[in-house]
């Protein structure tokens, strides 16, 4: 293909132009997606604005016979097949050559589709030229191309635009600039004056524009499908969040499928980015408007092993564009957690205040360190920071020994700092947020030092209670509570990156330590003095739960945070963890876990439930629950029989994680692929919340 030709032949360009192959798999589903959202139009008409070498056209061409073909009950003519190829096909690239290969493919295609496999005379085989009336080459390179302003022919012509625009082409700021520009109109016609004059787009990268010039090329209440990078779903920063704003109240959004965790797999061989599927009708939301949320779950390690998506539907989440506006890290959280922490995040929100909050208020805050090298030419003097140790280069220890530390030795830097911020006692924080808990991931200093940019530091000489106040809140970042909440909320934590943004460290609630009893300071005190010894797996036990008494979490909130971290951590350990197969033991806990949860509902209703493992039923990578629901007083039912085979051809057919199986009035089989992370106690009140508010006979 011609992506890969590229790529082998032309490096530098191919990163220029974003040139990547999507997988047929991943364009097919895009295609039948779009195809079944556009209703009963008879002959759709479709735009790829970023066409490439055809991946998308070719797929699209393929659907339009088919659903022709079941529309009329015959197969399509020559003619038929023709005007489809000619008259409901569009194609924009900046790409001359990717052209011509599109060109020929969908030529090969028509070839392939013809109703005569040997038409003669062979002149029943001319074409007409596609490239200048299908397939249309666009100029500007890569900062303008598709996204210049929309020619009037194109405008609202299209029942389908779909695609796989360029992701990471950094234009220039003179680029997006005209962007912005081309864009503002449609958003002052959709959102208002206000936001059309603040719009702007968060980064140099062109997918999100792509994304809103399909609004004008696209018919009113049309179909939007395209390929974007993931990192508009997540971002955090201020710019990020009123991006993402702006679409999801420009464009009525149906559905996102998020690939992030399969960036590292043979889903899309050679692509490292995050990145996601966009279905959006083009309309303005209506009110309470929500989209589908889909996680595909890595499924196999290493993660080059993997070649599929398990596209699980009814692991769906619906979320309203409004919970999205109004919590920004929603989609985070959806991602990486479940129902349930997102209650311990709520939870942690009313019962704390941001760090930076709570620093203010003692008036401090947290400050980056000196930086060395900058612009040129701008360097200041450095001569009152000649007496302090220099922490630069030395690892992070839970307290610093400023007596093994060098000397500070630069005479002018790009950013020194003021003096003020490196006087102890002094909470510092490393930008790489440690993953493994028994790493530091904050120290203390009680002597005045310097540091670099690498580290985050809050002076609390003029704090009262200072060393002991540092001392606790060394304690909670040290804490899996603060582990998870920065998996929660950052934007590019379990995401891309494993650095942790400051803006995300500090707004993660603490409770001010005002606020504890004496038992507590005593007990936070104690527990500090023991860190400075060095991390073991039982102070760790001890900290997470002073930590979660300080916040009041109840036991199952503590055990969503373990499940949570154990199963979806950005790290080996986690992934491993979480597509392993269960152990009897952790079955067991599920479903005594599922039970109780089951009867603390059913038993107003003077009724009762059974949670019993099937193991015996041998379905490979399966294993089932049966769930009876009875009479208070009633005898658990006997075992109940299933097909095996019938069960996998459903759970393949499917692609689920999940399958239910109505046996009887009283007996229900639930299957769930056998990897942990289907099997923990979260997921266990997860399935008794599901089944109850289905109404499930059996639940």
């Amino acid at each position: 293909m011609y992506e890969a030709y590229a790529h082998g032949e032309d490096t530098q360009r191919a990163k220029a132009e974003s040139i990547f192959y999507t997988p047929r798999h991943i364009a097919e589903f895009l295609v039948d997606e779009a195809l079944g959202a556009i209703g009963d139009v008879s002959i759709p008409r479709v735009l790829d604005p970023a066409a490439g070498a055809g991946v998308f056209l070719v797929a699209m061409f393929r659907a339009l016979v088919a659903r022709e073909w079941e529309r009329t009950g015959r197969k399509p003519s020559r003619k038929i097949v023709r005007r489809i190829l000619n008259d409901q096909l569009t194609g924009f690239d900046i790409n001359d050559s990717a052209l011509r290969l599109a060109e020929l493919a969908l030529y090969l295609t028509a070839i392939e589709l013809d109703p005569e496999p040997k038409p003669r005379p062979l002149k029943l085989l001319r074409f007409d030229e596609l490239r200048g009336r299908v397939l249309l080459p666009k100029t500007g390179g890569v900062t303008q191309g598709s996204l210049a302003p929309v020619e009037e022919r194109f405008r609202e012509a299209f029942d389908i635009v779909v695609g796989n625009p360029p992701w990471t082409a950094q234009g220039s700021g003179a680029a997006k600039k005209k962007w912005v520009q081309a864009t503002r109109d449609l958003v002052r016609m959709r959102l208002g004056d206000a936001r059309a004059t603040a719009f702007d787009f968060p980064d140099q990268n062109p997918d999100l524009p792509f994304v809103f010039r399909a609004m004008e090329w696209a018919k009113p209440g049309g179909t939007i499908a395209l390929v974007t990078h993931a990192r508009w779903l997540f971002g955090q920063s201020k710019r990020a969040v009123q991006a993402r704003n702006d679409l999801l109240e420009c464009v009525h959004v149906t559905g996102i499928l998020n690939g992030t965790a399969l960036r590292d797999t043979n889903v899309w061989p050679n692509v490292r980015h995050p990145f996601c599927l966009l279905f959006a009708a083009n309309e303005t939301p209506p009110a309470h408007a929500a989209f589908l949320f889909v996680n595909p779950e890595l499924d196999r390690m290493p993660d080059a092993d993997q070649a599929h998506m398990r596209i699980d539907w009814q692991d769906a989440r619906e979320i309203e564009i409004r919970d999205v506006v109004e919590r920004p890290w929603t989609l985070k959280a959806r991602f990486r957690g479940t129902p349930f922490d997102e209650s311990v995040l709520d939870d942690l929100k009313s019962r704390g205040v941001p760090l930076s909050q709570y620093l203010d208020s003692l008036g401090t805050k947290l400050k980056n360190g000196y930086q060395v090298v900058g612009e040129a030419g701008k360097r200041s003097s450095a001569a009152h920071m000649h007496h302090l140790p220099d922490l630069k280069g030395a690892a992070l220890a839970f307290v610093v020994d400023t007596r093994q530390l060098p000397p500070f030795s630069y005479d002018k830097l790009w950013r020194p700092r003021k003096p003020t911020i490196y006087r102890a006692p002094l909470l510092l924080v490393h930008e790489s947020m440690r993953v493994d808990e028994r790493s530091p991931r904050a120290a203390l200093c009680f002597e005045d030092v310097a540091f670099d940019e690498r580290f985050d530091g809050a002076s609390f000489a003029d704090v009262r209670h200072g060393p002991e106040i540092a001392a606790y809140l060394q304690l909670v970042i040290q804490s899996s509570l603060f582990q998870h909440t920065l998996l929660m909320l950052d934007g590019q934590f379990g995401i891309e990156r494993e650095v942790v943004h400051k803006a995300t460290i500090e707004s993660v609630p603490v409770v001010p330590w005002g606020q504890l009893t004496n038992d507590q300071k005593s007990h936070s005190s104690k527990l500090s003095q023991r860190l400075h010894k060095g991390m073991t797996a039982d102070l760790l036990m001890e900290i997470d739960r002073f930590v979660s008494d300080v916040f009041c979490l109840s036991n199952v909130q503590r055990n969503t945070i373990t499940d949570t971290l154990t199963t979806a951590l950005p790290t080996a350990d986690a992934k491993a963890a979480s597509i392993r197969p269960t152990k009897r033991p952790e079955r067991n806990m599920f479903a005594m876990v599922c039970q109780e949860e089951l009867r603390s509902v059913l038993r107003a209703s003077r009724k009762d439930a059974f949670v019993r493992l099937r193991d015996e039923l041998n379905l490979e990578s399966w294993r089932i629950v049966q769930i009876d629901r009875v009479n208070q007083g009633d005898e658990e039912p006997a075992a109940v029989a299933l097909d095996p085979r019938r069960f996998i051809e459903a759970a393949d057919e499917a692609s689920a994680s999940r399958v239910t199986v109505r046996v009887n009035e009283r007996s229900t089989l639930v299957g769930l692929l056998d990897r942990y992370r289907y099997w923990t106690c979260t997921r266990a009140r997860m399935l008794a919340a599901s089944l109850l508010s289905e109404g499930d006979a059996h639940a």
